[in-house]
Order: structure tokens, then sequence, then C-alpha cells
């Protein structure tokens, strides 16, 4: 058999096998999970459980609703405190140390040099 014919079926076989391997493991790479429960579903599954009367729902519910608006502003408070954090961390930083910084944050790998100074 020729060469050329030989790779020829080695490329045709490859692909049989990539399809047949696709066919059967597809179901494991595409299995979805489960989108989580939105606030309604899980009011209602909690009040379901508990057997909770109408006016506890609503109570439950405006509870829920309070504690969600709380969290939001906690978290844009927690987001001005991590500003502040970083910006006072970089301005103790030399020229060079922002540099790797902004590429640590790009996701870049920096490269560690020993001539750093210690203790300072």
């Amino acid at each position: 058999m020729q060469p050329k014919t030989k790779a020829i079926i080695f490329i045709i076989v490859s692909f049989l096998l990539g399809g047949i391997c696709g066919v059967i493991l597809s179901p494991v790479f595409l299995e979805q999970k489960p989108a989580p429960p939105k606030h309604h579903d899980f009011l209602q599954l909690f009040c379901d459980q508990l057997n909770l009367t109408t006016v506890q729902k609503a109570q439950v519910d405006s509870i829920l609703c309070a504690s969600k608006m709380n969290i939001d502003v906690h978290k844009k408070a927690i987001h001005g405190l991590l500003d502040s954090t970083r910006i006072e961390i970089e301005n103790i930083l030399t020229q060079e140390q922002k540099t790797k910084l902004e590429q640590l944050r790009r996701g870049e790998n920096v490269s560690k040099k020993d001539d750093h100074k210690k203790g300072d």
C-alpha cells in the first residue's frame, strides 16, 4: 500500500473515530445543569414546605425583598472599600511594581526577579 493511501485511510479512520466518540460523549459534555431557583420559585418552595399562611407568605416576601436591597447597598460599599484599598496599595508601589501588578491583573505571567529590596 502506498504512503499516500495509508495517510488517506488514517485520516478517514480518525474522523470516524472522532465522530463516534462525539456521539457517545456528547450527552456527558452537553448535560445541562438546572438553573438556580428564582426568587419566586424559592419563595414558593419555602412557603410550601413550611405550610405558611397567606399573611406569612407576604411577610416572608417583604423580608426577602428588603434583605436583597440591603445586600445590594452593602455590595456597593464593599466595592468602594476594595477600590480605595487598591488605590492605597498602588500608591506605595514603584512604577515597575505597578506595571507587574497590571500584568497580573490581565492574567499574564510575570517573572520574579531576585533583585527586589527586602525589608523596605
